[in-house]
C-alpha cells in the first residue's frame, strides 16, 4: 500500500494549510459545567446559583445559555486548527496500535475491522473532547448527562462518562433488535430454503441495505442475465413473526424467474451459543502515550466485545450457506458484512464496491491522512477487492492507499444531469449546502465541528451581501441537532445582510441544480453532484485547513477560471465572489472538470465492464 510521509507532531506547525495559527487555545475564565447538546444546557439552567462559565460545545447551547445570562466558553475558542491536526495525527497512531494488538492476538479480520469502525467514531471526539476539559476546573466539574446532572466531577470523571455516551453510536452499526437461539434458527431454515429455490440462478447478493447506488449497479449487473436473482441481506426481523413474513415474501419471490427487481430476502443471523466464543481478550494497554484515552478504548472494546463477535459469527455462517455469483457493496461497517465479504470472496464471488461518499485524494500530508482515516473506515475498505466503482476521479486516487490491493476502477454518476433554467433576471445565484459533524460523528482536519460550520456561515454571508446582484441561499435542515436555526434565521435579518441572504428548507435541490450558478461547501457528495453539472465550487470553511477539491486561490480572469475555488483569508472573500460572479456567467465545459468529474465514456466502459461482469468467460 502506498504510505505517504506522515508529518510530525514537532513538525505540526510548519506544515498547517494557509498559515493558520498554531496557538491552541485562548485565554478565558476557567468553566465549571458542560453542555454538549441543548438539551444538556436546559438542565443546567434549572440549577440555583450556577454562574461561573460554561463550557458549550454546542451552538444551539451556546445561543440558549448565553440569552438566559451566562457567560460561555465555546468549543471553538479552546481549539485551533493546530488542535485538528494534531488529533488526526493521534487518532490514526491509536487505531493503528489496536489493529496491530489485536491481530497479534489472533482477532479475525472482521473483528478487528469491527473495533476499528467502534473506535474510528469514538477516539476523534475524544480528543476533540479532552482538549475542551483544558478550559475547566479540574475537579468539582457539574455536568448534565442523559437526563441527570451530575455535582463534583473531575476531569477524568467527565471524559469516561461522556466516552461511554459516545461510543453508544456504534449501536447504529449493529443489528437494532436482540434475537434469541430460535429466532436465529429460523432465519437459517429461511436461507436454506429461499437458497434452494434459487437453485443455481446466478445470484447478485447486497450485504448490507440496499441504496440506490447499489440497486442502479445490480440492475445493469442482472440485465445481461435474465435468471439473475437480488438477494438483499438483513439482518433478523424485530420479531419471528416479522422474519416469518419476511421470508414468505422472499419465498415467493424466489419461485419467479425473471423476478430480480423483487426484493429477496436472506438474513444474517447466528445461531451458535449465546456468548460469543471470544470471551477473554488479554487487552492490557492498547494506548501506550495517554493512559486515560487507553481506559476508554479498552472499557468500549469490553462493551461491545461480545456484539462484535456474535453479529461477526452471523456473517460466517451466511458465508457457509450461501455461495453468489456477485458481491455488490457499499459501507461496510457491520462485522456480519465484513466477515461475509470476505470469507464470500475467498471462496470465488466476485465482489464490487460503490465508494460510500466522495472521498478525495489530497495534495497536503495533513489532509490527505484525514481522508485516507476516514474513507479507511466503511467507505474504501474491502480486503481482496475486485472493483471500485467511484462517483469521482478523486476517490480512485485515493483509494490505493486505504486499501491493500489494486481493483479494477470504475465511474459511477451521483446524479442527473439536470436542464439549464433560463435566467429570468441578471442575479447571481449562490447556493451553500451546510455539511457538519456534531461531536459525535467528527473527523478531525477533514470535518467542521457544529461552531466552526456556524462562524464560517456568518463570515460568508456578510461577504456575499456587499457583492451586488448577488444572492445567497443556505440550505439548512430545521431540525438537524447543534444549529441555533432561529436564533440565525432571525442574526440574518439584520440590515448588514441587505435582504439578499435567507435559509431555505424547502426548495427541492433538483430545481437549484437549474438555476444556481456557485455551490458553497465543504465536502459534501453534493459539490461532486454540482461539478457534473458544470457548476463551480467555492470551498468555505472558517480556519480554511481542507479542501475537498484542488481550489485555485487567485481570482478568475477572463483568461483563466476554475472549476473551484478557495480563500485564505477572510478579507479576500468579497473581491473572490466578485470575480467569480463576474466570470461564471456560463457553466463550466467538461474539458474544465477533466480530472475532477468522470466524462460520459467513463460511465460508459463501467457499464460495459458490468453488463459481462456475471459471465466467467468473458470476466
Amino acid at each position: 500500500m502506498k504510505q505517504r510521509p506522515i508529518v510530525s507532531q514537532q513538525d505540526l506547525s510548519e506544515k498547517m494549510q494557509f498559515g493558520i495559527s498554531q496557538r491552541a487555545t485562548i485565554e478565558k475564565p476557567k468553566a465549571c459545567a458542560i453542555a454538549t447538546t441543548l438539551a444538556e444546557a436546559e438542565l443546567l439552567l434549572a440549577l440555583p446559583n450556577l454562574d461561573a462559565p460554561i463550557l458549550s460545545l454546542a451552538p444551539d447551547a451556546t445561543v440558549r445559555l448565553q440569552e438566559a445570562g451566562h457567560k460561555v466558553v465555546e468549543l471553538e475558542d479552546v481549539t485551533a486548527a493546530f488542535t485538528h491536526g494534531r488529533n488526526v495525527l493521534r487518532a490514526k497512531k491509536y487505531l493503528d496500535d489496536v489493529d496491530r494488538k489485536l491481530r497479534a492476538l489472533g482477532w479475525h479480520t472482521s473483528e478487528v475491522e469491527g473495533v476499528r469502525i467502534l473506535l474510528f467514531n469514538l477516539v476523534p471526539p475524544l480528543l476533540l473532547l479532552q482538549k475542551a476539559l483544558t478550559a475547566c476546573e479540574e475537579n468539582d466539574l457539574t455536568i448534565a448527562i442523559e437526563g441527570d446532572v451530575l455535582t463534583g466531577q473531575s476531569q477524568k470523571d467527565v471524559f469516561l462518562k461522556f466516552s461511554a455516551l459516545l461510543s453508544r453510536s456504534f449501536d447504529a452499526f449493529l443489528p437494532s433488535t436482540e434475537y434469541g437461539r430460535f429466532h436465529a434458527r429460523l432465519c437459517k431454515l429461511a436461507n436454506h430454503l429461499i437458497l434452494k429455490l434459487l437453485g443455481k440462478r446466478p445470484t447478485i447478493f447486497q450485504l448490507d441495505r440496499a441504496t440506490p447506488f447499489t440497486k442502479r449497479v445490480c440492475n445493469t449487473l442482472a440485465d445481461s442475465d435474465p435468471g439473475a436473482a437480488i438477494v438483499s441481506v438483513r439482518p433478523p426481523g424485530k420479531t419471528t413473526f416479522a422474519s416469518l413474513r419476511r421470508t414468505l415474501k422472499s419465498l415467493l419471490a424466489a419461485r419467479a424467474i425473471g423476478s430480480r427487481r423483487t426484493e429477496i430476502r436472506l438474513f444474517r443471523a447466528y445461531s451458535g451459543p449465546s456468548e460469543p466464543h471470544l470471551t477473554t481478550i488479554g487487552l492490557t494497554s492498547l494506548v501506550d502515550d495517554d493512559m486515560l484515552v487507553d481506559q476508554a478504548i479498552r472499557e468500549a472494546i469490553a462493551r461491545y466485545l461480545p456484539h462484535i463477535c456474535k453479529d461477526s459469527q452471523a456473517g460466517c455462517e451466511l458465508a457457509r450457506q450461501a455461495q453468489p455469483s456477485c458481491l455488490v457493496l457499499d459501507h461496510l461497517i457491520q462485522p456480519s458484512v465484513i466477515r461475509a465479504a470476505i470469507d464470500m470472496t475467498s471462496s470465488g464471488a466476485r465482489s464490487i464496491m460503490i465508494n460510500h461518499g466522495s472521498d478525495t485524494a489530497q495534495t497536503g500530508r495533513l489532509a490527505n491522512l484525514g481522508a485516507q482515516l476516514w474513507a479507511r473506515h466503511g467507505r474504501v475498505n474491502m480486503p481482496g477487492l475486485d472493483t471500485l466503482i467511484c462517483k469521482g476521479p478523486l476517490t480512485a486516487s485515493l483509494s490505493p492507499e486505504v486499501i491493500d490491493n489494486s481493483p479494477v476502477i470504475g465511474a459511477i454518476s451521483i446524479g442527473q444531469r439536470y436542464t439549464v433554467a433560463q435566467k429570468q433576471n441578471d442575479e447571481f445565484l449562490v447556493v451553500m449546502a451546510g455539511n457538519y459533524r456534531e461531536l459525535h460523528g467528527h473527523v478531525p482536519y477533514v470535518t467542521e465541528t457544529p461552531g466552526e460550520y456556524l462562524r464560517g456561515l456568518l463570515e460568508f454571508a456578510r461577504a456575499a451581501a456587499q457583492v451586488n446582484n448577488l444572492r445567497l441561499l443556505i440550505k439548512l435542515k430545521p431540525k438537524k441537532a447543534g444549529l441555533p436555526f432561529e436564533w440565525l434565521q432571525e442574526t440574518l435579518r439584520a440590515d448588514e445582510f441587505s435582504g439578499s441572504v435567507e435559509i431555505d428548507t424547502t426548495t427541492p435541490f433538483a430545481e437549484l441544480f437549474e438555476r444556481m450558478d456557485l455551490l458553497v461547501g465543504n465536502n459534501s457528495a453534493t459539490l461532486q453532484e454540482a461539478l457534473d453539472n458544470g457548476i463551480p465550487l467555492f470551498l468555505n470553511t472558517w480556519r480554511r485547513r481542507y479542501c475537498h477539491f484542488p481550489a485555485q486561490t487567485a481570482l478568475p480572469t477572463s483568461d483563466q477560471r476554475a472549476p473551484v475555488y478557495a480563500v485564505r483569508h477572510a478579507d479576500v472573500l468579497v473581491p473572490m465572489l466578485t470575480a467569480i460572479r463576474d466570470r461564471h456567467q456560463e457553466r463550466l465545459t467538461a474539458e474544465e472538470t477533466k480530472g475532477l468529474s468522470w466524462q460520459p465514456d467513463d460511465i460508459e466502459r463501467t457499464n460495459e465492464f458490468l453488463a459481462r461482469a456475471l459471465d466467467p468467460a468473458r470476466r
